[in-house]
């Protein structure tokens, strides 16, 4: 049998022919009722097809078999690039990390979790940002924390890095403000 286009109806991971934990799904090939498909997904990806899902059928010996399967997302990825997603019940994308052509990594994520132990580095970081924002403070408004770095208020060091300390304090602050989004 030639590959035929089906589209998936249902799934289930059972127990097939001795293996385990085998993702059986149900096609229903174009003009034809409801059959089991395997599908052989990549070594490494656990990734569940949707119902309206579209997947080539194979036939090898008495099985039939799905490698690949077209979900009805519109690319977004340029020659080169690379992009996972995942979807909602509805099929809509709600996370996505986007590997871009130009070397950039592009992550979108309605919740963002790094991990066991994370909790602890976050609070950390979110700890130094915050000293180090009243460090900034302390500099540009003349604090006890002030370093004179010489000559007078117009041409002295001190006055030169004002403003890329101003700077820096705004950027910290998004940055403070991104790990907070990614806490919650």
């Amino acid at each position: 049998m030639a590959g035929k286009i089906g589209q998936v109806t249902g799934q289930e991971v059972k127990t097939y022919k001795g293996v385990d934990n085998v993702r059986v799904l149900q096609v229903a090939l174009f003009g034809a009722n409801p059959e089991s498909v395997v599908y052989m997904n990549t070594s490494g990806e656990d990734t569940a097809p949707m119902n309206g899902d579209m997947v080539i059928v194979r036939e090898l010996g008495a099985d039939k078999y799905t490698f690949g399967i077209k979900d009805l997302v519109l690319p977004e990825s340029e020659p080169g690039e690379k992009r996972f997603y995942s979807r909602d019940s509805d099929g809509n994308v709600i996370a996505a990390l986007h590997l871009k052509s130009d070397g950039s990594i592009i992550s979108e994520a309605v919740k963002f979790s790094l991990g066991n132990g994370t909790d602890e580095i976050l609070d950390l970081l979110d700890k130094t940002l915050i000293e180090f924002i009243k460090l900034v403070d302390s500099t540009l408004l003349g604090g006890s924390n002030q370093v004179d770095l010489g000559g007078t208020a117009s041409t002295g060091t001190l006055f030169k890095i004002a403003e890329p300390l101003a700077t820096m304090k705004t950027d910290l602050e998004a940055i403070q403000t991104q790990l907070s989004n990614i806490k919650a």
